[in-house]
């Protein structure tokens, strides 16, 4: 009888070397039944879960194996997390809280519910690395709140070998503030998503995100315009930053007192709002309107922030209007031609002059006080 060729045993994947299939829900509840009992290899039988080629998952590293390096470590998971994340839109999260998620929402669930899992499993079977994924998770905590509190989740209870009990993922920051909106619909809610929806592309890349602040939904610019016309409009605009002026000293200008930085927020404020409408591609025409009528009257405090937005968010402006934008000598156009009769300046280059000891600055910052008493007269 012919010697028979030695078998070979099957080589057993270990879950953590192939990558999660993302759509299957069925594989995900047989993985959290599964018993954690180890094979040949030392790791949770793959034998509950679907073979998967790279080609059917967008995650394509392994998720979690021995003595790899922290820091690669910690730059796929940051990677692999914003991957998820940049795929929904405002509008996911509205269906999510109306209780009709869309298939970006679940795969986006279902990742950090299988991460925190698969974290849970390794550092029972190895748990020499719970002081490294300790370092890890440390790191990434105030980088991406979401794949902090995954990982957290897997690494207590690794830690305290209890039962793994399912992840519940806090998206309030973001949930809660579209839930209010939805709540009280206006009837121009389609068009505050739309513009909402920029926004929430600026939050998604800022730290509010990281640091769990909630998602602003206020859109006072967008609510002026749609509600009032464009000459009650720019009245109301000036006649309430006109109050924000008016708390301003020449001490505190020169040391970035509390009033001088609430000046600077509610331009920068004003500024993201006309962007948003700008990009939004809605309400252009009134909101140029608007901007002539602010110039009309001389108030280049919320004519520029709003100039900015415009041209931002891809609308292009008169001549007259984007010499305002002209950075060049410090905004040399707007202070030489623009800035002559009293008016609700735009205080930025002046400011900047009387720090670099061009004193006559003051006038152009401090000319509010006589446009003040010809706004109140004109009212």
């Amino acid at each position: 009888m012919a010697d028979r060729a030695p078998q070979v045993p099957a080589i057993r994947h270990s879950i953590f070397e192939v990558p999660w299939p993302m759509v299957d829900l069925e594989v995900t509840r047989q993985l959290e039944d599964a018993d954690l009992s180890s094979d040949n290899d030392g790791f949770p039988s793959a034998r509950h879960c679907r073979k998967v080629s790279l080609k059917d998952s967008p995650v394509s590293w392994k998720i979690f194996s021995k003595h790899e390096d922290t820091g690669a470590i910690t730059m796929q998971l940051l990677r692999e997390s914003w991957n998820m994340f940049k795929g929904l839109g405002l509008r996911d999260w509205a269906d999510d809280v109306l209780g009709m998620p869309s298939t970006k929402m679940k795969i986006f669930r279902l990742y950090y519910s299988r991460l925190a899992f698969s974290l849970f499993s390794f550092l029972r079977q190895v748990p020499d690395e719970i002081t490294t994924y300790d370092s890890i998770v440390s790191t990434i905590r105030t980088h991406d709140r979401l794949l902090y509190a995954s990982l957290l989740h897997g690494l207590t209870h690794a830690k305290d070998r209890s039962p793994y009990p399912a992840l519940t993922l806090d998206t309030s920051p973001i949930t809660t503030p579209v839930k209010d909106l939805l709540s009280h619909p206006t009837n121009d809610i389609i068009c505050q998503f739309a513009v909402l929806e920029t926004r929430y592309q600026r939050y998604c890349r800022s730290v509010d995100l990281a640091n769990g602040s909630y998602f602003r939904t206020a859109t006072a610019l967008l609510t002026l315009v749609i509600d009032q016309s464009v000459v009650s409009g720019s009245r109301i605009l000036t006649r309430d930053i006109l109050r924000s002026f008016r708390q301003i000293s020449l001490e505190g200008v020169w040391n970035d007192d509390c009033h001088l930085k609430a000046l600077a927020r509610r331009w920068s404020c004003l500024c993201h709002e006309a962007e948003e409408i700008a990009a939004s591609g809605r309400l252009n025409t009134k909101l140029l309107g608007l901007s002539q009528d602010l110039y009309n009257h001389r108030d280049f405090f919320s004519l520029t922030a709003i100039l900015r937005g415009l041209s931002n968010g891809g609308v292009e402006l008169e001549p007259v209007l984007s010499a305002f934008l002209d950075e060049s000598r410090n905004y040399g156009q707007y202070r030489l031609k623009l800035h002559k009769e009293p008016c609700l300046p735009f205080i930025y280059p002046f400011i900047k002059d009387l720090k670099l000891g061009n004193h006559k600055a003051v006038q152009g910052i401090f000319g509010f006080l006589c446009y003040h008493q010809i706004f109140t007269q004109a009212m």
